[in-house]
């Protein structure tokens, strides 16, 4: 199986011109390994000090990829903070020998990662999860119960149909397209589309020139997605409901002016929370991100949630 490298591909860097100058400056290239799961070779980017006291796992979503979060959160080595950022099946540079997977696939994946990680690093482990991959870091949290923190941008569920209507490309693929693909499930859960076709990816960012890059990236918006996928992602249960969870602390970085998913879809699951928990918007702020203040706003936010958890 041939292995690829984001230092031999330039596409992502298109991502760099967007973000502060400060994250411009800051960002250093990160390491680059596979960690075997099964069939699959998961491709991480990371970055490690040994005398860091506490690892973060950086999730994407239904569209992104690790080395995109990575410049995203270049801010946590420079505070000493190690990180891991893997490319979830399907997405970025991880490989497949099956391309039959689900989402559930995707949780039990995330979850035997970050048992590797808590195993591997003598540190705490906090995962931060952006857009989609905020309910997903939720999920894997609710069954490893070592993690320590949980930071997400967005805490939407998918299994509510005010949020797969949101997410969707229109109202009908939101919902009478989503029933039909669960109905028949056997003919469509081999048709495979471009995520684009489905979901409103022109509102990754405020500005549209930042979405059309990601949109035209074939290792994040542009990829092609399952039927299969999506109608699984749709009804996946967690091992605890909101009300139950008891792993961890929660912080919501929300931000203020994301028109995908909107603040009152994730309001609505954290409210039901009893953990301790924490809610900031971000300013300015679209879907990813990118606008000042606000990408300084989850920067300070991050830091002081781990600042709590050591």
């Amino acid at each position: 199986m041939y292995l690829k490298y984001y230092k031999n591909l330039t596409y992502w860097k298109k991502y760099l011109p967007f973000l502060p100058q400060k994250y411009q400056a800051q960002f250093e290239t990160p390491n680059e390994a596979y960690w075997d799961w099964k069939t699959a070779k998961i491709h991480l980017d990371y970055k490690i000090k040994k005398t860091s006291k506490i690892t973060v796992i950086l999730i994407h979503g239904a569209g992104g990829n690790g080395r995109i979060l990575s410049m995203f959160t270049s801010f946590l080595i420079a505070n000493d903070i190690n990180y891991y950022a893997p490319d979830n099946l399907g997405y970025g540079l991880t490989q497949l020998s099956n391309k039959r997977f689900v989402y559930d696939d995707w949780v039990d994946m995330l979850s035997d990662f970050t048992k590797y990680v808590i195993q591997k690093e003598d540190t705490l482990v906090v995962l931060i999860g952006m857009s989609v991959g905020g309910m997903l870091a939720y999920q894997v949290a609710s069954r490893v119960k070592a993690v320590r923190g949980v930071i997400v941008t967005t805490f939407a569920d998918p299994r509510d149909q005010d949020t797969m209507v949101a997410m969707s490309k229109n109202k009908f693929l939101g919902t009478v397209g989503l029933q039909l693909g669960k109905t028949f499930k056997v003919v469509s859960d081999g048709i495979w589309v471009p995520i684009k076709w489905l979901c409103k990816l022109n509102l990754m960012s405020r500005d549209p020139q930042f979405s059309k890059i990601f949109m035209e990236d074939k290792h994040a918006g542009g990829i092609l997605i399952s039927m299969r996928f999506l109608r699984t992602f749709s009804t996946y249960q967690p091992a605890q409901s909101f009300d139950q969870f008891d792993t961890c602390p929660l912080l919501l970085i929300h931000p203020e002016k994301d028109d995908w998913t909107p603040f009152h879809l994730s309001k609505k699951n954290f409210d039901q929370l009893r953990v301790e928990k924490e809610v900031h918007l971000l300013k300015e702020c679209g879907h990813a991100p990118i606008e000042v203040p606000g990408i300084f706003e989850m920067e300070t936010q991050i830091l002081q949630f781990l600042k709590k958890v050591l």
